[in-house]
């Protein structure tokens, strides 16, 4: 019996360890990426933050923004999460409030419930296997 007990703390102990290096792999990653879309001019955010332990890994952008040429988006938050046990299988939910402009002419998106869920292919480059995107 005591094995068992001292295999359960060990396992909860290796388990804290992989969620802790992974959520701050998670949080160095998106600030560098918005360090160069800032130095670029094409977006930002007031702040990123990372919570979740210990089921989800949840990244949180306050007030994000994003400009390309004549095309720019804004919105309340950001929130892109993902099971601790499959991270690969991501959910993006985006804002309820959300402000689309092309050139002079600005639209309003509201929403109260828009997502997408993201299938991504494991490698260096994470790339896409899949999307479907739901709105109410």
């Amino acid at each position: 019996m005591r094995r068992v007990i001292w295999a359960a703390i060990l396992a909860a102990l290796l388990f804290g360890l992989y969620w802790g290096a992974a959520a701050l792999t998670l949080r160095l990653s998106a600030e560098a990426l918005l360090g160069t879309l800032r130095r670029d001019g094409s977006a930002d955010a007031a702040s990123i933050e990372v919570a979740g332990f210990p089921q989800r890994f949840s990244l949180l952008l306050t007030a994000p923004h994003w400009q390309h040429g004549f095309w720019a988006w804004r919105g309340e938050d950001l929130r892109l999460s993902a099971p601790s046990q499959a991270p690969l299988q991501m959910r993006l939910d985006l804002p309820a409030e959300q402000v689309l402009r092309y050139g002079w002419l600005e639209f309003s998106l509201h929403s109260r419930d828009m997502q997408a869920a993201l299938s991504l292919v494991p490698g260096r480059a994470l790339a896409l296997a899949g999307a479907a995107v739901a709105a109410d």
